[in-house]
């Protein structure tokens, strides 16, 4: 990358290309930076995109059925939780500010949802000054009407978990509290219920997670031993 981050968003644009949003330029919670960096796999370069309103970190991101980018809550160089929603038109590639969550959330992952609508379940829902507190809410966007709406709290409280939709369902894997979470569970837009999926073997926390011939694989967690759990819905 053309410099260092942490603790950033990545979201997959339409034509192929990955955007790389915010983040931590140090370790340093001061160092919140709002630039974008694009990366093309067809020419292996990196160039810079339009830089995000507000620079954040720790926040959930996603790309959404419509192609638009949603990065919604995280931190700002001022706070440790935000309520802040923006939007990346890929067509454009300019930014929007769209409508706040409920409340404010930091270390959330969220995914994308049917008719071009957003999940966000968990997070932190208080300042790092105090005691944090994971969150077992779930919280819907829809950008046609450019409104949030309150969905059923998902069965266990935590943030800092792999979020994967499958196209069937929004499955939520790991997280904190408790050192690392081995909860699987799983959010059905269709019934819009929430389901508890078979737990996972290890506990997982800060993994990354992609869709692979349909199966949910999550990796690199904040263990110092390389690891990969692959779950099959």
């Amino acid at each position: 990358m053309p410099a260092a981050r942490y603790a950033h968003g990545a979201a997959r644009l339409p034509d192929g290309r990955i955007a790389f949003m915010g983040g931590n330029s140090t370790q340093s919670s001061s160092s919140v930076t709002n630039t974008v960096y694009i990366y093309d796999p067809n020419t292996n370069t990196w160039t810079s995109g339009p830089s995000m309103p507000v620079g954040k970190s720790f926040m959930a991101c996603a790309a959404l059925e419509s192609g638009l980018i949603w990065v919604a809550g995280g931190a700002t160089s001022s706070k440790d939780r935000s309520s802040t929603t923006h939007l990346l038109n890929p067509s454009t590639m300019t930014w929007s500010q769209a409508a706040n969550i409920p409340q404010e959330i930091g270390e959330a992952n969220g995914g994308p949802l049917p008719n071009g609508k957003a999940g966000l379940p968990g997070g932190f829902g208080t300042d790092q000054s105090s005691s944090n507190t994971a969150l077992n809410t779930f919280y819907v966007y829809d950008p046609t009407s450019n409104s949030w709406s309150t969905g059923p709290a998902m069965p266990t409280a935590r943030s800092r978990h792999a979020v994967q939709w499958t196209g069937e369902g929004l499955v939520v894997m790991g997280g904190w509290p408790t050192g690392s979470q081995t909860a699987n569970e799983e959010y059905d837009p269709f019934a819009n219920t929430w389901r508890i999926n078979p737990s996972i073997p290890v506990g997982i926390m800060d993994a990354g997670s992609a869709l692979v011939g349909g199966k949910v694989a999550t990796f690199s967690d904040n263990t110092s031993t390389d690891l990969v759990v692959v779950y099959w819905p």
